[in-house]
């Protein structure tokens, strides 16, 4: 049984950085007739709606965050605002945190919304930060109340509360997370905020306690960090696991959540089962006030290094980035194994960004970063922007036959990048390189003069080693694939058809099906 549930749901965002200094002026006191006036009118530029509606919060320099550059650093200092009733209830939700809603899934569960807050980075990415609670759920209904959280849609979560409309009349209020969502970030625009990337793409820090009774309690654990719903996700084992110093407290990371779990079975006394219980000042408030601080942190960093469209002060933010966020050993040491070098590898990311400066120089991956800005339109029809898009290697000999089928997958809204029109200055190997890195989807064309061709060699090499998803079309009846290619490509899918729009056909099925991110 899991006895107290929180989840602090973080939904990244972007935001111009150089109005980061706008989120930390005092706030502002005004009358209600001011405010009303405020809201009626729609005036959600002004300073003062912000500094009223969205309170300035400042994270607590308590002995966990000691010295954390995140408190102190200007170069790394988070800030935070916290949302007022005001806005509250007009983003559909009650005006009090103690109202009670029904999360309507497979059964109706009942929970809290908590304090709602945005967390500013000083780079360009902030994060709504959303507190939910709920109480004494069995196992079964933990996971299905945070899978519920895990992808928010059109049409989930939905959620219902009452709403007193008199003394003896009350009605239910409909709605769902994704409308929450959207309105919230169109009441200020003084601040302007936007969806990162465009989406809601949800990471839920996770703080509960109870008495799981699982003989393996890995098994609940990986059944919960699962839920981030990324093919990358594998089981739970001691390289996502963390148990610090009180034996009855586990920590444990997944692609998309982590959490913090208090054994109540485990407690040595009644002051630890005090702290892993008391949702004001225990176990809970040091999880948002402190790991989510350091979680949001290291994932605007994740977020950053990942881009396609990284900018050069994003490079200098990276590279500089801090790694001691926190004094205290079971946080630092909690992120250091299971997040910043086994989890996400960060730490390698980050390194390997100093070492292509370090061998190239800056010069070459500022060009590479600015690659798209200016780009003549004329005479160019494969893909070069920021989004998602497969890359396709083929021997020059065989373009007759693969033209065609490039076209076919864009008239069908698929970007495509192929070396047929490297701009008059690029470096061949450079372009090439960067845009197999950058690729989500590799493609290899293979055919005899393919098999023979080093440069398509080459380029599955890279492919390969960038554990790109990679398949394999025969474009010929019979390809006589060399040992190294037959190694690279053995667990792969292969398309094999007899004609240029068959051939095109299964690719565009294939993509459609399962990578849907490279297509418009």
């Amino acid at each position: 049984m899991i006895n107290t549930l929180k989840m602090n749901l973080l939904i990244p965002l972007q935001y111009d950085k150089d109005n980061y200094s706008k989120t930390l002026e005092p706030d502002i006191n005004l009358s209600k007739e001011q405010i009303e006036h405020l809201k009626n009118s729609g005036q959600y530029t002004s300073s003062e709606w912000f500094h009223y509606c969205f309170r300035h919060k400042p994270l607590e320099a308590n002995f966990q965050m000691a010295e954390s550059p995140l408190l102190q650093d200007n170069n790394y200092k988070i800030s935070r605002v916290e949302l007022d009733s005001v806005v509250r209830a007009l983003t559909g939700l009650h005006k009090n945190e103690t109202t009670k809603y029904l999360l309507k899934a497979q059964s109706d569960i009942e929970f809290k919304f908590g304090k709602i807050r945005v967390l500013f980075t000083k780079s360009r990415i902030a994060f709504l930060h959303i507190e939910i609670y709920s109480y004494n759920l069995s196992e079964k209904e933990t996971r299905l109340f945070v899978n519920a959280f895990s992808q928010i849609t059109n049409s989930q979560p939905r959620i219902e509360y009452k709403r007193k409309l008199s003394k003896d009349e009350e009605e239910t209020v409909k709605t769902n997370l994704k409308d929450i969502i959207l309105t919230l970030i169109s009441l200020q625009l003084y601040v302007p905020l936007s969806l990162f990337d465009n989406r809601i793409s949800p990471y839920i820090q996770i703080c509960f306690n109870g008495d799981c009774d699982a003989n393996d309690k890995l098994t609940f654990f990986d059944s919960i960090q699962s839920l981030s719903k990324r093919a990358s996700a594998r089981e739970i084992n001691d390289s996502h696991l963390y148990v610090g110093k009180e034996p009855y407290i586990y920590r444990f990371a997944g692609d998309r959540t982590f959490c913090i779990y208090g054994d109540t079975l485990n407690c040595i006394d009644d002051d630890n089962l005090r702290f892993i219980t008391d949702s004001k000042n225990g176990l809970i408030k040091s999880a948002t006030e402190n790991y989510t601080t350091v979680y949001a942190f290291l994932l605007s960093l994740q977020l950053l290094v990942v881009k396609n469209d990284i900018e050069d002060e994003d490079i200098e933010y990276l590279i500089n980035s801090p790694s001691r966020l926190s004094n205290e050993d079971n946080i630092r040491e909690f992120y250091d194994k299971c997040l910043y070098n086994n989890g996400w590898h960060l730490k390698e990311s980050i390194s390997d960004l100093k070492n292509r400066i370090k061998i190239m120089g800056d010069n070459p991956i500022k060009k590479w970063i600015k690659r798209w800005q200016n780009r003549p339109e004329i005479n160019s029809n494969r893909y070069f922007g920021k989004k998602p898009y497969v890359f396709i290697s083929y021997a020059h000999n065989d373009k007759d036959i693969i033209y065609p089928i490039i076209k076919k997958l864009q008239d069908n809204g698929i970007r495509v990048w192929y070396d047929k029109r490297i701009e008059a200055g690029d470096e061949w190997p450079e372009e090439i390189g960067w845009n197999i890195i950058d690729c989500s989807l590799f493609i290899i064309m293979l055919s005899e003069s393919a098999v023979l061709s080093i440069n398509v060699r080459n380029e599955l090499t890279m492919a390969s080693g960038q554990t790109k998803d990679l398949f394999g079309v025969n474009i010929e009846a019979e390809v006589n694939l060399s040992p190294g290619m037959q190694l690279q490509l053995s667990n792969s899918q292969k398309i094999t058809s007899l004609t240029i729009d068959e051939l095109a056909d299964s690719i565009i099925a294939t993509i459609k099906n399962k990578y849907q991110s490279v297509c418009e």
